[in-house]
């Protein structure tokens, strides 16, 4: 079989003096209808591209970043115990910035264990600011994480809301700052997960707002919501329903709160879905997971103390739970090293 597509594409393409979209429209011959994704080829090319004419012309405008966790494990199971050393994380990124309001940011990864121990496109984007008297927008657009769930902890190990919650996807990211208090952000793009009815069209919407208070010596707050059209679109969802189609969608919502006074500290958040998930196969899910971490820095010393409880419901009779524990010392003036 050969289809043949007529495909519109927008090139957001960027040099050092110079942003353009481009329209380019293609005629597309296919065979065995297999179709390829081009928008992260095109933003990492023209980012790497970049990168590498910053370097030829002297242009100090590419910031990298990295990060590397190296851990140790022991578990014990009933009759089963097992120990070992793990790369856990090795991470790269580059921040280009081509002006004061035009950037571009590329995030290579690997995990190990993750994605086949393969080195992956973690995020891809580029960035627009348009800053106003008391508003800062921007608009970014490419591989990126959406605007769903919040994942704050003091602890080394991933809180089941971040295992669940955090979802990327290539997709268009509005956000806007108003007074440095208030955070919103809305994105829109193409679900992987649909129902019966639903089209290959743009469909997905995300969305968070969040307030936090002026910086302070002795008190920080910060509380939030976020939304979701389709929770099964989540990350942690679509590996369990893969290719099963939705009889309907469920919207999720998720809530934070994080809070620090006087050095103790309190990190609570939550993520559900309004209704079950429904598949064609009559199957259901109504995830839901909460985490919450109470602890205390000791005056005077470079230590911290933490303790975490949290739970994730898939079903109503499938649930899972968590504690732990965490101590935390400065080694160095900009190292810390965690016990949990």
């Amino acid at each position: 079989m050969v289809i043949r597509k007529l495909k519109t594409y927008i090139i957001f393409s960027l040099t050092r003096k110079l942003f353009c979209v481009t329209i380019l429209i293609l005629v597309t011959r296919i065979k065995g209808g297999t179709l390829m994704k081009f928008a992260s080829v095109i933003i990492m090319t023209t980012l790497v591209f970049i990168a590498f004419q910053a370097f030829a012309e002297g242009n100090e405008i590419v910031e990298f970043s990295g990060m590397l966790e190296e851990e140790f494990v022991y578990v014990s199971a009933e009759d089963n115990k097992t120990s070992d050393f793990a790369l856990a994380t090795a991470e790269l990124g580059a921040d280009i910035f081509i002006s004061p309001n035009i950037a571009g940011k590329m995030v290579f990864i690997y995990e190990q264990g993750k994605n086949n121990d393969m080195i992956v496109i973690d995020e891809g984007t580029i960035s627009m600011k348009v800053p106003v008297k008391i508003l800062s927008l921007s608009f970014s657009m490419g591989y990126l994480t959406i605007p769903f769930g919040e994942f704050n902890s003091h602890f080394i190990s991933d809180p089941y809301s971040l295992e669940i919650g955090e979802t990327k996807r290539v997709a268009f990211l509005t956000s806007a700052n108003l007074y440095e208090a208030f955070d919103l952000s809305l994105a829109v793009y193409n679900g992987k997960i649909k129902t019966v009815e639903d089209s290959n069209h743009v469909n997905g919407l995300t969305s968070k707002l969040a307030f936090k208070l002026p910086e302070n010596e002795n008190l920080s707050l910060a509380i939030g919501g976020s939304f979701i059209s389709n929770m099964a679109e989540v990350d942690g969802l679509t590996e369990t329903i893969l290719a099963d189609v939705l009889s309907n969608r469920s919207i999720g919502l998720g809530g934070f709160v994080s809070m620090e006074a006087f050095g103790a500290f309190l990190e609570f958040e939550f993520i559900t879905a309004l209704r079950d998930i429904e598949l064609v196969n009559n199957s259901r899910l109504k995830p839901q997971t909460f985490n919450i971490e109470l602890g205390y820095s000791l005056p005077n010393t470079p230590i911290t103390l933490a303790g975490k409880f949290e739970e994730f419901l898939k079903r109503e009779d499938e649930s899972t739970n968590r504690f732990g524990g965490l101590i935390s010392f400065d080694l160095f003036k900009a190292n810390s090293s965690f016990f949990t």
